[in-house]
């Protein structure tokens, strides 16, 4: 079956003048199968191959849009009326949700000052949305420990947590902590 596949992408790429005529197959004395225009014995059969079929090549323009060529998503002028964002330039054929990414907000720990017996923790907002009973906690053995911070983070906002570095007994690393929110991804 391999080699039919093969065979026929050869042909198909090759030499497209060979579908104007048949095809045949035969095996020879050890088994193989053989291809051919013409056939060389009695033994030859027309070939029984399948129908090629014709896809459509997609491009670039056939693609579905986002907003990152139409500046942006404009989260303030709500959703598109199929729930999709609108962009900054009023497109308002993108694909993007605008329930995830106007609603939620991403947060994520940007630095980690270490200063002796206290460490800062800085989580900053990826997003426009204000995040929501954040919780930021440093994970111990099995144990989470809630360290201390703002509950909630403007949109593209920023704000510092401390952790006591005994808790860890050494200053704490980035995946050393589990950030979470209400509304967050």
């Amino acid at each position: 079956m391999k080699q039919i596949a093969t065979l026929l992408i050869a042909l198909v790429t090759f030499q497209p003048a060979l579908f104007a005529q048949d095809l045949y197959e035969w095996k020879d004395e050890s088994g193989r199968t053989h291809f051919s225009t013409t056939p060389p014995h009695q033994g030859a059969a027309p070939a029984n191959l399948p129908e090629i079929a014709r896809v459509k090549a997609t491009t670039a323009a056939d693609l579905p849009q986002s907003c990152r060529r139409h500046g942006g998503i404009d989260c303030l002028s709500g959703p598109d009326k199929d729930g999709s964002v609108i962009c900054a330039d009023g497109f308002a054929g993108a694909i993007t949700r605008y329930r995830f990414s106007c609603l939620t907000a991403k947060l994520s720990i940007t630095e980690i000052i270490d200063e002796g017996e206290l460490s800062r923790v800085f989580v900053r907002n990826l997003k426009p949305v204000k995040a929501s009973k954040v919780k930021v906690k440093v994970l111990k053995g099995f144990s989470r420990e809630r360290i201390e911070g703002p509950a909630s983070i403007e949109g593209h906002g920023m704000a510092e947590f401390t952790v006591p570095t005994a808790l860890l007994g050494r200053a704490p690393k980035k995946g050393e902590f589990s950030i979470d929110c209400r509304n967050c991804q």
